[in-house]
């Protein structure tokens, strides 16, 4: 494998046997959440905040001969909390009433270091991701941008991995929307 570290912390992975590439894999996002273990709830207005523009420190901490790792730290400022809008506001699909909340203007530090690891021969990158996490109600992924084309997914769901169509369907039907997360 060939992999480069790019100057905002994503990896660019090639295999040299095939040729195949990867681009900016492993960057962050971080946007508003205020639901619960059982239900997820974006804030309304949501900021959502990525690594992509970021500068990260990158620092060799092991090189020998069979081992090399690097550590990658960066400091993503991001919302604090989320905090409520005045006033209540109609929930029109199941004809009740929620509180609007969105993220708070006042930011915070989330340090975040990432250790890359890479073993001689091997066809496969080790990586370990330490998050000092300051914010409350917000959700913090780690992106991987694949540009494989498929139409379903396997995601993890409670206690089982089941595979998902893409597209998202129509969810008028139930209670709760289905949470349009989707591959990048």
């Amino acid at each position: 494998l060939r992999v480069r570290i790019n100057r905002n912390g994503t990896l660019d992975i090639t295999n040299l046997v095939t040729g195949g590439s990867y681009r900016e894999l492993m960057y962050f996002e971080d946007s508003g959440e205020v639901g619960g273990p059982c239900l997820s709830i974006p804030t309304k207005l949501n900021r959502v905040i990525t690594t992509l523009g970021s500068f990260a420190q990158v620092s060799l901490i092991k090189d020998g001969p069979l081992v090399t790792t690097f550590q990658i730290d960066m400091d993503l400022k991001i919302p604090a909390k989320a905090v409520v809008d005045q006033g209540i506001y109609p929930f029109p699909k199941h004809n009740s009433f929620v509180t609007p909340w969105r993220r708070s203007e006042e930011m915070v530090s989330c340090p975040v270091s990432m250790f890359v690891t890479l073993h001689r021969d091997a066809m496969y990158v080790d990586v370990s991701i330490k998050v000092n996490n300051t914010a409350q109600d917000h959700r913090l992924r780690l992106m991987l941008p694949t540009s494989m084309g498929t139409d379903v997914i396997d995601a993890e769901g409670q206690y089982d991995v089941i595979s998902r169509k893409i597209r998202c369907e129509d969810s008028s039907q139930y209670f709760e929307d289905i949470y349009h997360t989707q591959p990048h």
